[in-house]
């Protein structure tokens, strides 16, 4: 795995609606979580075709550490089963279960928030921007398209 290197930026020199060009290092957020740095590796050029903006980093973090929990989890349940017997004898659901499974939906959720399922790029696709409207009006539009 490759060593990422932690750079601390100013926050008034990059505006929330300036693109996002630079996927060699992850997010600030998750560079000290190896697991999601890979999935950050992993992913970077999907998120290079997408056409983020700053503002979306945060989105792009949260992605990454949850999907990197989700299979971290995965594999302590298949190291371990699902179940375990309790010291009174009852058999048991671990608790990884629920969380891998929460895990599992925050990460779809969120690749769908940044257009990373198959359905949610389509939707995309389908909003050409119009010059002449506002960035209000576009906004209006992709959410409609949406539903």
């Amino acid at each position: 795995m490759r060593k990422h290197s932690i750079s601390k930026k100013k926050a008034t020199a990059q505006l929330p609606d300036q693109a996002l060009t630079d996927f060699s290092n992850p997010p600030f957020e998750i560079q000290d979580n190896p697991a999601a740095c890979r999935v950050w590796d992993r992913y970077q050029e999907h998120f290079q075709k997408l056409g983020l903006r700053r503002v979306d980093e945060g989105v792009l973090s949260l992605f990454c550490s949850e999907f990197s929990r989700y299979w971290i989890l995965t594999k302590v349940l298949l190291e371990n089963g699902q179940t375990y017997q309790a010291p009174n004898g009852f058999i048991c659901v671990r608790p990884e279960v629920k969380m891998a499974k929460d895990s599992f939906a925050n990460s779809v959720r969120l690749a769908s928030k940044i257009g990373l399922t198959l359905i949610d790029r389509q939707k995309l696709e389908t909003v050409q921007p119009d010059e002449e409207k506002t960035p209000a009006q576009l906004v209006v539009e992709r959410l409609r398209a949406m539903k």
